[in-house]
């Protein structure tokens, strides 16, 4: 599905784009004009909205919401490699390491060739005093991405 553009969080579909339905038509041949069911409608603006929630609720300082809002986030979607990234982040502003490790590799584990994972997995190993397991995190991370 091609995604157009985002209106007040609601997701715009093309015309010409193909159905969300899955029938392998156009969507204007198919379902416009037709009401989506509920599990059709705009998937990915709610997503959005969730890891956009949990980075302002981190950066505000209101970490116990935020981290309570990432699990419920990871636990609707554990596929969600950024989502394991949030709550690893939650953690380590709240200097809880070791957990911020568990989501860091989570998030390493579902998307294994985003850097930023790897980089911020080697932070929190390194503030666990893992320094082997840290340097082969950066490692890979430069790696991924030379000029970040």
């Amino acid at each position: 599905m091609v995604l157009k553009r985002v209106v007040d969080g609601v997701l715009g579909i093309g015309r010409n784009d193909p159905c969300p339905c899955g029938s392998g038509r156009k969507y204007k041949q198919c379902c416009l004009g037709k009401t989506p069911p509920p599990d059709i409608r705009s998937p990915a603006a709610p997503v959005a909205t969730g890891l956009d929630r949990i980075g302002k609720l981190r950066d505000a300082g209101r970490l116990l919401e935020a981290a309570r809002l990432a699990e419920e986030y990871v636990a609707r979607r554990p596929a969600d490699a950024a989502g394991y990234a949030a709550l690893g982040m939650v953690h380590l502003y709240a200097g809880r390491a070791d957990e911020a490790r568990r989501g860091f590799m989570r998030a390493v584990h579902l998307a294994p060739n985003h850097a930023e994972n790897h980089r911020n997995a080697g932070f929190a190993l390194a503030q666990l005093a893992r320094d082997a397991e840290a340097m082969t995190a950066f490692k890979r991370a430069i790696e991924l991405s030379p000029r970040d």
